[in-house]
């Protein structure tokens, strides 16, 4: 592990090193956290590099990037999978894992973070997210907040790399990682979202998406309510009982069509005696 971790910091240093003359050269970083009406979801971290990202990687006599789709056993166990596409030239790497509610994604990630911390690499400490939820007969309430660190310590403090190393990749990413470096945080909740900090680039529905940047640590929130889809089905159910007995009400009127007045003239009132 420790070896293909060393590979991939050549790149990393190879490709900083060349974005001067390189301006096509690009890293897009998704993380994406989905949470459903009943709780459940999906989330992932997906690494795109383009082609020329994986061209430096090729001139090396190994592939570095395999440390990237090879997972602990005990993580894969448990239902982390890994993903990779290379049509189009590129790489796009995708770990990403089904959770069944809030607590499930919650011990999910720590144990990622800590499978990943046991090992002679870069541990997941990049990134945090928690996800809570809470519900009624009427609606539910979901909130997510974590922090992503993008600092050259939160990327690569923890990574056991050797010193000369780290200290090459830390002026480099201080340089220009920015130039060929994205990160996209997306998160999405049930219902619409209510709120949310540290200036989403956009939110729609339910939907919250940011920019984090390259050097700096930004702490976020995004909260959502929901109103219970059994609750909807049952209103719009008596929605539509409502409209059928109005219309079956005009429709009866309609056929009896108007009162008919008596043809009958009313009984006389006779006189009082005299």
């Amino acid at each position: 592990m420790r070896a293909g971790i060393l590979r991939f910091a050549r790149v990393a240093i190879a490709a900083l090193a060349l974005v001067g003359t390189m301006s096509a050269c690009r890293l897009d970083v998704t993380l994406r956290a989905q949470v459903r009406h009943d709780g459940s979801g999906t989330f992932s971290i997906r690494f795109v590099l383009d082609k020329e990202l994986v061209d430096i990687a090729r001139t090396l006599s190994e592939d570095p990037l395999k440390a990237l789709t090879t997972l602990p056993p005990d993580l894969t166990s448990a239902g982390w999978h890994v993903r990779r596409d290379t049509s189009g030239g590129g790489l796009t790497i995708t770990v990403e894992r089904p959770f069944a509610n809030p607590a499930d994604l919650n011990r999910a990630i720590a144990d990622l973070r800590a499978g990943l911390a046991s090992k002679q690499g870069p541990a997941a400490r990049f990134f945090d997210l928690h996800v809570s939820r809470t519900s009624s007969f009427l609606r539910s309430a979901t909130s997510a907040e974590g922090t992503i660190d993008l600092t050259s310590n939160g990327l690569l403090g923890k990574s056991n790399l050797p010193a000369a190393t780290k200290k090459q990749l830390q002026s480099l990413l201080d340089q220009s990682a920015s130039q060929f470096f994205r990160f996209t945080l997306v998160v999405q909740l049930p219902g619409g979202v209510s709120s949310a900090t540290d200036n989403p680039t956009r939110v729609k529905g339910g939907i919250a998406e940011w920019a984090p940047q390259l050097g700096k640590v930004m702490a976020f929130k995004a909260s959502s309510a929901a109103y219970n889809p059994a609750l909807s089905v049952i209103g719009g159910g008596a929605a539509v009982a409502a409209a059928l007995f109005v219309a079956a009400m005009a429709r009866r009127r309609r056929v009896r069509g108007p009162a008919v007045a008596s043809e009958t003239p009313p009984a006389e009132t006779p006189a009082p005696p005299p």
